[in-house]
C-alpha cells in the first residue's frame, strides 16, 4: 500500500479494532449473478438510466457519451482505468476542450496518459474528490454512483443515467472550473507517485443548488459540501407524505439520517433496504430493531455501491428519487466533493424498483456472507471505516491478500 493517506487511514481502522479488507484480489474470476434490468429512457427521451454490473454496457455508454462534444468534456470523477474510457478522452482532446479533475488516491498507470496530456488536475487535499460527473458541451451530464473503473462496470452494482439539461451541465462545468484553476498537473516526466505533484488548496465553492426541468419533471442537483445534501435528504425522508422508503446504501451511517429513518418507520411508513455488507454492522441491526425490513447485499464479486433512496414508489404525485456518488455518512456531508441529485419524477422512480428487487432479493436469499471487497475502490472504503460502520463482531474479516 504505497499511498500514505490511505496507508494511515488503514491503521487507524485497524487500531480501532475494526475488520478491514485490504487488497482482496480483483482479477478472480466473475460469479454469476441475475442481470440487471435493462436501460430505461424516461422524462420524454431526455434522459437514460442504465445498472451495473454488465461486460461491456457501461464503459460503452462513457465512451459513446463523451464521442457526442463536439465543444467541450469536463469530467469530475473519483477514478478512472478503464482503457477504452481513456482511449476516447484522449481521442477527443484532439478535437474538443477535455478537462479532468480526479482524486490523487487513484493516479495510476492506468490514467497516465491523460496525466501526460495535461488534461488533468489531481486533488491532494485530505478529503475524496468523490463525484462521478461528466458533461458534454454545457448541455448534457452523465452521473450516478459509477467510477470509469473496470470494476465499477463489471463486479459492483451501481446506476448511472444520462440527461439532456443544459442548467445542470453549467453546474458542472462551474465545478470542473473551480477545480481546474489549480492548472493540470506536470507528469510529462511519467512520474506516477505523485511526488512531483502540486500540493492544491482545499478549494471552497459559494452554495449554488441547480433546479432543471427535464421533461416536464422537477430535477435537483446539490454539491457537498457547500450545499448540504444531507440536511435535504433528512428533509425528504422526514416529509409527512412518506410512506415508503427504500434504499440501497454503500454506506449509511449517518445518525441523523438513521433516525430520520426510524422516525418515518415509527410514523408507519414503510422501509426497506440493501446495505454493502462490508459496511452495514450495527446499523443494520439498528433499523431492524425498528422495524425496517434490511438486508446485507450478496454481491460475489464486489460493492453495492449505489447510493440510492426511493421514496413513494409507485405514487404519481410524490415520487422521488435520491441518487448520486454521496455517500449517507458523515464525511460525504461534510468535506467530500460529492454530488447529490433529487428526481421528482415517478416514472424515473418505477425505473428504479426493478434494480432494487433485484438487489434485495439476491440479499434475501443469500445463504452465506458475500466475499471479501475487491481492490477497487479502497481508497474509498478504507478513508471511513469507524467503529460505528464496521461491526468488530461480524462475520467477514478481510486478510491481506497483496
Amino acid at each position: 500500500m504505497k499511498n500514505p493517506r490511505i496507508l494511515k487511514a488503514a491503521i487507524v481502522a485497524l487500531g480501532l479494532g475494526a475488520p478491514v479488507a485490504l487488497f482482496a484480489d480483483d482479477n478472480s474470476p466473475l460469479k454469476p449473478v441475475p442481470p440487471v434490468p435493462a436501460p430505461v429512457t424516461t422524462l420524454g427521451g431526455d434522459m437514460k438510466l442504465s445498472f451495473a454490473p454488465q461486460a461491456d454496457g457501461p464503459s460503452k455508454a462513457l465512451c459513446d457519451f463523451v464521442k457526442q462534444a463536439t465543444r467541450s468534456i469536463d469530467v469530475a470523477i473519483f477514478e478512472i482505468d478503464d482503457p477504452d474510457f481513456v482511449q476516447a478522452l484522449l481521442d477527443m482532446a484532439s478535437k474538443v476542450r477535455v478537462r479532468i479533475v480526479m482524486d490523487s488516491t487513484n493516479f495510476k498507470d492506468a490514467n497516465l496518459p491523460l496525466r501526460q496530456k495535461h488534461l488533468v488536475v489531481g486533488d491532494y487535499r485530505g478529503p475524496l474528490m468523490h463525484t462521478k460527473l461528466v458533461a458534454v458541451d454545457g448541455a448534457r451530464i452523465f452521473a450516478g454512483s459509477l467510477n470509469a473503473t473496470i470494476s465499477a462496470e463489471q463486479r459492483q452494482d451501481n446506476n448511472y443515467f444520462t440527461l439532456n439539461a443544459p442548467a445542470l451541465a453549467a453546474r458542472v462545468n462551474a465545478v470542473v472550473d473551480h477545480m481546474w484553476a489549480q492548472g493540470p498537473v506536470d507528469n510529462a516526466a511519467g512520474n506516477n507517485s505523485g511526488d512531483s505533484m502540486p500540493t492544491q488548496t482545499k478549494w471552497k465553492r459559494a452554495p449554488a443548488t441547480t433546479v432543471a426541468t427535464v421533461g416536464g419533471e422537477k430535477i435537483e442537483m446539490y454539491m457537498s459540501p457547500e450545499d448540504k445534501p444531507m440536511d435535504r435528504i433528512i428533509a425528504e425522508v422526514s416529509a409527512k407524505d412518506v410512506k415508503t422508503i427504500q434504499f440501497l446504501a454503500f454506506d449509511l451511517s449517518e445518525p441523523r439520517l438513521l433516525a430520520a429513518i426510524e422516525a418515518a418507520r415509527a410514523r408507519g411508513a414503510t422501509v426497506s433496504g440493501v446495505f454493502e455488507g462490508t459496511l452495514a454492522g450495527a446499523n443494520l441491526g439498528a433499523l431492524e430493531k425498528a422495524g425496517c425490513d434490511v438486508e446485507k447485499d450478496a454481491n460475489p464479486n464486489g460493492f453495492m455501491h449505489d447510493k440510492v433512496i426511493l421514496v413513494n414508489a409507485g405514487d404519481p404525485q410524490t415520487a422521488r428519487t435520491i441518487t448520486g456518488s454521496f455517500n449517507f455518512s458523515g464525511n460525504a456531508a461534510s468535506s467530500n466533493d460529492e454530488d447529490m441529485f433529487i428526481i421528482r419524477s415517478s416514472d424515473v422512480t418505477k425505473a428504479y424498483v426493478p434494480a432494487f428487487d433485484r438487489i434485495f432479493k439476491m440479499g434475501a436469499e443469500a445463504l452465506a456472507p458475500a466475499p471479501a471487497v475487491r481492490a477497487e475502490g479502497m481508497a474509498e472504503l478504507v478513508e471511513r471505516v469507524l467503529p460505528n460502520h464496521v461491526d468488530p463482531g461480524a462475520e467477514r474479516v478481510f486478510p491481506d491478500k497483496r
